[in-house]
């Protein structure tokens, strides 16, 4: 994602390296007389200014949080303002599928505990008219559905599926990021980090 805030904060290193010598440099040039301390703060301050580019940085970066679509769906404080955007677009069961599919590959389940959850996901968002169907190519559904038939999934079956769906639901980052959800998460994320000395992060 956009590191929105990075542009917007890089003036403070700017302003720190350059504000001292480029007023010693204008009263020398209208006055004999010379301010040692403009000349003491010029010699500390501008040959730290890629200490103050590094550590503004790295605080925005971790302020914006999400750096990546991943990083933005595993992570709830940010992934529920995600939520709230795609609710809009009438889309959450992307989430959701891609989420139960990832609590499936993380868990680890015996063979017919496993068999049987694979089969829930399969009913909720794959097979034709099911409650929460996700938009899958013909030839997914058409692979899945001839596991599910002789309940026989491969061990990462859903894992095309899954791709899909994320590579659907990353078409949407440039909206969620012009977004009143994504500048709310944004809001939120500084408030904690002010409030705790702590950033969170890191996450996508």
């Amino acid at each position: 994602m956009k590191k929105q805030l990075r542009t917007r904060f890089y003036i403070i290193p700017f302003a720190l390296g350059w504000i001292f010598g480029l007023i010693n440099r204008m009263h020398n040039a209208f006055s004999p007389n010379r301010i040692p301390t403009l000349f003491v703060l010029q010699a500390i301050l501008f040959p730290l200014q890629g200490f103050w580019n590094f550590l503004m940085y790295g605080l925005t970066e971790r302020i914006v949080a999400p750096q990546s679509m991943r990083d933005l769906m595993l992570r709830s404080d940010t992934r529920r303002f995600f939520v709230q955007h795609l609710s809009k677009l009438r889309c959450q069961e992307n989430v959701d599928f891609w989420l139960d599919v990832e609590r499936l590959y993380g868990m680890r389940y015996p063979s017919e505990e496993r068999t049987s959850k694979a089969c829930q996901i399969y009913e909720q968002y794959v097979v034709p008219g099911a409650p929460d169907e996700v938009n899958l190519h013909g030839h997914v559904k058409d692979k899945l559905g001839r596991q599910f038939h002789t309940r026989t999934f491969e061990e990462h079956a859903f894992k095309e599926a899954q791709t899909e769906i994320f590579d659907l639901m990353r078409t949407n980052t440039t909206a969620f990021e012009k977004s009143p959800e994504y500048k709310e998460m944004l809001a939120e994320l500084q408030s904690k980090e002010a409030m705790t000395g702590q950033i969170e992060g890191r996450l996508l």
